[in-house]
């Protein structure tokens, strides 16, 4: 593997300062109750957010109005194990989008998932605790419940935060 120069490793370090600032400015400006926000600081919200975060920018590349979507937004603070849904459950009022820390997603065990999930090709992160199999995680940007607000059925998984996590909540009216 090629080394980085110092005009290379400069930038990188830029970029990631950069992006750090950015993020920043995401959760001070979400912070801000809604009805506290001006029309300006709601307009760089919204660029923030199309800017940082894959889903949003995809919205926006498909002509989604996302106008008004701010008033919905909420960043929430998790620690570690802290579950967002439970396997089975089958109602959810807000969808959540990793802004950072990581969530692992879980099925409870038994014969036929087990089976399932070992014979999935590649299938890298796969493991096993006394109750439940770990099948990856999901990080900055991914979204969480969103198939269970939509459809309104049972969750099949288990999502709890893997580490001190922030996720921007998005309420189901914003949804």
């Amino acid at each position: 593997m090629e080394e980085l120069t110092e005009e290379e490793r400069r930038g990188t370090q830029a970029a990631r300062e950069q992006a750090a600032e950015q993020r920043h400015k995401i959760e001070t400006l979400i912070n801000i109750f809604p009805e506290d926000r001006s029309s300006d600081q709601d307009d760089l919200l919204l660029a923030l957010l199309t800017q940082e975060i894959p889903v949003f920018q995809r919205l926006k590349e498909s002509s989604v109005n996302l106008k008004g979507l701010q008033k919905h937004l909420e960043m929430m603070y998790f620690e570690k194990d802290d579950v967002l849904i439970h396997e089975g459950q089958d109602e959810m009022t807000e969808v959540f989008i990793v802004f950072s820390g990581f969530v692992g997603v879980y099925k409870k065990k038994n014969t036929e998932t087990a089976k399932l999930a070992k014979a999935v090709p590649g299938q890298k992160n796969y493991s096993e605790t006394k109750d439940d199999m770990y099948l990856g995680d999901l990080g900055m940007g991914q979204v969480v419940g969103d198939l269970l607000l939509l459809y309104n059925i049972p969750s099949q998984i288990t999502i709890k935060t893997n580490e001190y996590s922030k996720l921007i909540s998005i309420s189901m009216e914003g949804f």
